[in-house]
Order: C-alpha cells, then sequence, then structure tokens
C-alpha cells in the first residue's frame, strides 16, 4: 500500500458555549472538553465508523488511522471525539502537528500514512485549509466543490476525498444524520 485510498474529515463534537460546561474522559469539568451532546456524538461515531457489523452496519469505511491536532494540553475535543471509535478499533489516536499547523505538510502527512482510510478530527476554521490544500497535493476532479467555510454551527458534517485507481480524487460532503437534530437532505443549511 502506498497511502490512503480515503481521507475523511470531521469537526469535533459539540463544545461549551452560553452557559455549558464541558466534560473531559473521566467526567470531570474542564473548559476544553466536550459537553454532553458532544459525547453522545463522540460515541455514535463508533456505529458510524466502526459498525459491530452483527446488528449494526456502516456504508462508511471504517479508518485504518485516526489523526487530531498535537495540543500541550492532553484534554481536548478533537481527541475526546475519537478516543470512544479510537477504543473500539483498537488504534491510537495520531497528533503530529499543532492546530494551526502548516496545511500542506498536514496533507503531505495524511497522504503518507499506511492505512487505506484515514480519519482526521479537527477545529473546523482549519478543516477549511486543510481541504483546501489537498487540491494542490493531488489531482482532485472537482476542486471548485471543495468548501471555503465550515457552516459554524454544525457538528455533523463529513467531508470525504476518494482516490480512483489512476490516483484521481474526488471530493463529497455528508451529513452524519446521528443524532436528533442533526440536519438531513435536503434541509436548510445542507
Amino acid at each position: 500500500m502506498t497511502g490512503p485510498r480515503t481521507l475523511l474529515m470531521i469537526r469535533h463534537g459539540e463544545k461549551p458555549c452560553h452557559g455549558h460546561k464541558g466534560i473531559d474522559a473521566q467526567g470531570d469539568a474542564n473548559p476544553d472538553g466536550l459537553i454532553t451532546r458532544g459525547w453522545q456524538r463522540a460515541g455514535a461515531l463508533v456505529t458510524l465508523f466502526a459498525a459491530n457489523r452483527a446488528t449494526v452496519n456502516a456504508t462508511l469505511p471504517s479508518p485504518g488511522a485516526l489523526v487530531t491536532p498535537k495540543y500541550s494540553d492532553p484534554v481536548h475535543r478533537p481527541g475526546l471525539t475519537l478516543l470512544p471509535l479510537s477504543q473500539r478499533l483498537g488504534l491510537p489516536i495520531r497528533s503530529e502537528h499543532p492546530v494551526d499547523g502548516h496545511p500542506a505538510k498536514i496533507v503531505k502527512s495524511l497522504l503518507a500514512i499506511q492505512a487505506e482510510v484515514v480519519l482526521l478530527c479537527w477545529e473546523h476554521d482549519h478543516l477549511v485549509s486543510i481541504a483546501g490544500a489537498v487540491p494542490a497535493a493531488v489531482p482532485v476532479a472537482n476542486p471548485a466543490d471543495v468548501p471555503r467555510s465550515w457552516p459554524g454551527d454544525r457538528f455533523d458534517v463529513i467531508w470525504r476525498f476518494d482516490a480512483d485507481e489512476r490516483g484521481t480524487w474526488t471530493f463529497g460532503s455528508l451529513d452524519q444524520q446521528l443524532l436528533a437534530g442533526d440536519i438531513s437532505p435536503g434541509e436548510p443549511g445542507t
């Protein structure tokens, strides 16, 4: 294998705002943690990306590598969001680049990972820059479809790049539709 055939990009789970308190993995209050809905999303991502195949089947490929930014504090929303999936898959979470790292370097390192599917969980402001750097690194059939912004109130979006047998990548955007209140296709905001 020479690198991934699929890059999946998601935003971390819901964060504290308007008086909500963040919670870390031990259940302690932490401003860098997730709110209850964020933890619900983190758990639901397991069924989306690592279905048990007995009672739940997934249509999305299961990641072979999980990637978040590198922070000085061990408690951070992207890592907490991927924690249940990491535990289910038995995969470590890779954290090599700072949250505001150079997008081209991040994309280059993603494309060097020896896994068929790579799942990146990052802060939404920086996901835009990272996704925007993909067409500069590899041929993308539909570069104009790569968004130039992430909806600030959306935590339920998946950006997906897939490579075909010739090495040309295609971008697509999906709605997770995991939790009550997530936007479904055709609703405003999609």
